[in-house]
C-alpha cells in the first residue's frame, strides 16, 4: 500500500473509532467549521469578528426586545434573561481586540428541558451586522 493509501486507512480508522464511541468532540469540530459549535444540547458557541462593546450592545438590545433581563454584568460578559418562556444565558468573552466568543444557552419549562431552537435563534440574531 502506498503512502496515500496508508493516510486514507488511518483517517478511516479514526473516523470509525470516533463515530462508534459517540464522541461529541468530532461533531463539535464539524460545527466549528461552519462558524459555530453546538457544545451541549442546549448551548451554542462561536467566535465573531467584532469588538466586545459592539457585541455587548447587540446582545443587551436583543434581550431587551425579546425578553426580561435578570442579570446584565458587562464586566464579566454575562447576561441572564427570561425570553419567551425560556431561561437564557449569554456569555461574551474577549478573544482579542477585534474578536469575541459568544455562547448562548437556553432551557425551557423553568430550566428543565433544552431549547436549542431558542439558543440558535438568539445567537444568530446577535451576530447579524
Amino acid at each position: 500500500m502506498n503512502r496515500k493509501g496508508h493516510a486514507w486507512a488511518i483517517v478511516l480508522i479514526l473516523l470509525l473509532g470516533v463515530s462508534s464511541s459517540g464522541c461529541a468532540l468530532f461533531l463539535i469540530g464539524v460545527g466549528a467549521v461552519g462558524g459555530y459549535a453546538i457544545i451541549a444540547e442546549d448551548e451554542i458557541e462561536g467566535t465573531v469578528k467584532t469588538k466586545y462593546d459592539k457585541m455587548w450592545e447587540r446582545a443587551t438590545d436583543i434581550i431587551g426586545r425579546r425578553g426580561t433581563p435578570i442579570i446584565e454584568n458587562k464586566g464579566i460578559g454575562k447576561i441572564e434573561a427570561d425570553v419567551e418562556g425560556s431561561k437564557v444565558e449569554i456569555n461574551i468573552t474577549r478573544v482579542n481586540f477585534r474578536t469575541v466568543r459568544l455562547r448562548v444557552k437556553a432551557r425551557k419549562d423553568k430550566g428543565v428541558f433544552p431549547d436549542m431552537t431558542r439558543a440558535k435563534d438568539i445567537y444568530n440574531e446577535i451576530i447579524q451586522p
